[in-house]
């Protein structure tokens, strides 16, 4: 019974994740990234790259952040500060997402990035959508 139960949790999830508005930016600032939902398995672990266009200008160094994830997901920006970004151009960094092998899909959720202009005291906000795949193993009812 708690397989179903957290099968439909999934499927309500990834349901009403196009629903979700994912981002908040300030003009100055526009995010994206390559994926707008990542899909593991307990143990699994991917990159996605993050494209911040400085619509700015002058030359601009941002900060990086993320927040909003369950404890079993381990995201790490590969840089917490991206700099030299000229005016009218972008910049790119890797975030990497690890999930840990004791995850279940209630532990799905959404992600927040951050990217922060620390001179101006602006930023924008980008939301990846993060979902733990079930997992059917065989089981002997005793």
């Amino acid at each position: 019974m708690s397989r179903r139960v957290d099968a439909l949790i999934l499927v309500m999830i990834m349901a009403l994740a196009p629903l979700v508005p994912m981002a908040s930016a300030h003009p100055s600032i526009t995010l994206s990234t390559d994926v707008n939902h990542v899909i593991l398995s307990p143990g699994e672990a991917t990159n996605i790259t993050l494209t911040i266009n400085n619509n700015g200008s002058s030359i601009e160094t941002y900060s990086i952040s993320v927040s909003g994830f369950d404890s079993v997901w381990e995201v790490i920006p590969a840089d917490s500060n991206v700099s030299g970004v000229i005016p009218t151009l972008s910049a790119t960094t890797d975030i990497a997402i690890r999930l840990s092998t004791t995850a279940l899909p209630s532990n799905s959720g959404t992600l927040t990035i951050t990217v922060t202009e620390p001179d101006a005291n602006i930023s924008s906000t980008i939301g990846v959508q993060l979902s733990v795949l079930p997992q059917y193993l065989p089981a002997i009812d005793t």
